[in-house]
């Protein structure tokens, strides 16, 4: 029979902490599941969230609904607490790889810095009365307007891949117009001067996409007009029209500005019998290595450092917190442009 004040469980605080101080348990590593340690220690579930519950208090671990129980930093004298880290991610859409790069990167530094992330809808809650969270990341339009807000009422805000004009508004990003003039120069490069540009609907990071693609071809002297640019109000089901749009220009390559339009493109060229790499070069301005080794074809791409991205805004956001007197970062970081067998030199 077990004693009173929680001794059913003392056992499996006891091990954990000690697995946890003799690092054979290092931080960010998923703990055995509550069913694992209940059969284990020979505890109920119930028990096994209590002293989970207590290491949680201590900072020694923290938990994601749904994933786990991690554990977390033990050294951080400057937060005892476990930090809570908003993370505004917005609807899902067909570009998830975007998302799950980004989480693993604030995932990998949460663990080092004893604060987890808590996802949140910034279109629902009222950002000067929030205290669901110590800071947060937003990535979405939404989520920087609320942003605005919640840095006026003192808690650190950073914005991934947008550039706010609110000072108050941290951000790390890409430079939309600079990567595309610089893919676009590599299929210059490459000999290319007949450039089509697949767009779909206008869109925050679209635009100026584009733009960076009719930048480049300007400084190289290649005349192009509205009939080089695949407009569409719809995001799914083009093949027929992207077909129509094909057959009436000579293109050489094709810049997709978007995942979503490259996959757009890969399936009308697959309705109407163009080969990509032989008779047309294709470059994308979004990670493609996963699609790629999907089809068995290396399409080109611009490809951001997002995990890069999200360890460097969770960091941002734990030293705001523990140094009020840093001023907001205002990080552009650089793209790789990776070339695959989808471009070819004519």
């Amino acid at each position: 029979m077990a004693a009173k004040n929680g001794t059913v469980y003392s056992k499996l605080i006891g091990d954990l902490r000690l697995k946890i101080d003799n690092s054979e348990f290092t931080p960010g590593m998923l703990l055995p599941s509550e069913n694992n340690l209940s059969d284990t220690y020979g505890i109920s579930r119930p028990s096994v969230r209590k002293a989970l519950t207590q290491l949680e208090q201590s900072g020694m671990i923290y938990r994601i609904p749904g994933k786990g129980s991690y554990v977390g930093s033990v050294d951080n004298g400057q937060n005892s607490r476990i930090l809570n880290i908003g993370v505004d991610v917005g609807a899902e859409s067909p570009a998830e790889w975007y998302n799950a790069k980004l989480l693993r990167g604030i995932l990998r530094q949460c663990a080092k810095d004893n604060a987890r992330m808590v996802f949140t809808d910034t279109q629902n809650f009222p950002a000067a009365e929030d205290n669901h969270f110590d800071g947060l990341i937003a990535m979405t339009d939404p989520g920087m307007n609320a942003g605005s807000e919640l840095a006026r009422n003192g808690k650190p805000v950073i914005v991934i891949n947008r550039m706010p004009n609110d000072p108050a508004l941290a951000y790390i990003s890409v430079d939309y117009v600079r990567e595309a003039e610089r893919a676009t120069e590599h299929l210059i490069a490459m000999g290319h001067k007949r450039i089509g540009i697949i767009y779909g609907a206008s869109g925050e990071a679209s635009t100026p996409r584009k733009i960076g693609i009719e930048n480049a071809m300007r400084a190289a002297g290649i005349e192009f007009g509205e009939d080089a640019i695949f407009y569409s109000d719809r995001i799914y089901h083009l093949e027929k029209e992207i077909c129509e749009y094909l057959s009436k220009n000579n293109f050489t390559a094709v810049f997709a500005v978007n995942a979503t339009m490259m996959f757009q493109l890969y399936y009308a060229c697959k309705t109407c019998g163009i080969n990509i790499a032989k008779d047309i070069s294709v470059m994308c301005f979004d990670d493609m290595e996963l699609f790629s080794n999907q089809i068995g074809l290396g399409i080109s791409y611009v490809k951001m450092p997002l995990e890069n991205m999200g360890e460097t805004a969770a960091e941002y956001i734990v030293s705001r917190l523990n140094n009020t007197k840093n001023e907001p970062i205002r990080k552009i970081v650089t793209a790789d442009i990776v070339i695959k067998e989808s471009c070819k030199i004519i």
